[in-house]
């Protein structure tokens, strides 16, 4: 009998660790250049989790960079792909980014947080405005909800821009990032590295409490087996 209650329990585990979101957005103004020769590097996703995986940038975003072709590959194998912290679009091509989550079921949203840098000189530009709206189908998505940034930004330094609202249950939510030109005539790139839904980023939602559903399939589950044990 507890060889199956465990069994239950680590099915409704499972149940809930697949409930993490996914998300895409639209890859094609990726940032992309060389450092050192022909090394290339790009400040795309290519593992696909980067800005859901509570790995954070930093100020000195150049020490992030290969020193050597050696280091490029080193660091290559080791993250399955060149996989800075940051994201980075550029502003020439588009203005605007647009990330959708798909949180795979319904889910009560209750804040959106979108965490990146601002470096002028260097042309890494927060985001002037960030905007948010739901769907149940990927369709038809809710009028959006904004925030402004441009002026509430510490030059130089990593900064949250969260947006919280009334609760509001979707399965879709979609974040649209706006830049301003700052440096006419530079191609400006906006850097984010980290996003995050209701106040936890992908490290910490992957170790949240269990969702209720879980909670149900794992009651669902107990059901049968507490009846077969009293028949016995």
């Amino acid at each position: 009998m507890k060889t199956l209650v465990l069994v239950a329990f680590l099915l409704a585990i499972a149940i809930s660790a697949s409930a993490l979101p996914t998300y895409i957005s639209n890859t094609d103004q990726y940032l992309a250049g060389t450092y050192v020769g022909t090394i290339p590097i790009w400040f795309d996703d290519e593992t696909g989790n980067q800005l859901f995986d509570g790995d954070y940038g930093c100020t000195d975003w150049l020490d992030l960079e290969p020193q050597t072709e050696q280091q490029y590959w080193d660091d290559y194998a080791t993250h399955n792909g060149y996989a800075n912290p940051y994201v980075a679009w550029y502003s020439d091509n588009k203005t605007e980014a647009l990330i959708t989550f798909d949180m795979n079921r319904p889910f009560m949203f209750s804040q959106i947080g979108v965490h990146g840098f601002q470096r002028t000189v260097s042309g890494a530009i927060m985001p002037s405005t960030i905007s948010i709206s739901f769907s149940n189908d990927n369709v038809i998505f809710s009028a959006p909800l904004n925030l402004v940034c441009a002026g509430d930004v510490v030059e130089g330094a990593l900064i949250w821009k969260t947006i919280s609202f009334t609760e509001t249950e979707s399965r879709f939510v979609r974040i649209s990032m706006e830049i301003h030109d700052i440096r006419q005539g530079v191609p400006n790139r906006y850097w984010i590295d980290e996003i995050s839904i209701n106040g936890m980023d992908g490290a910490q939602f992957a170790a949240s409490v269990p969702e209720p559903s879980s909670l149900i399939v794992l009651g669902t589950l107990l059901v049968p087996l507490l009846a077969f044990r009293r028949r016995r």
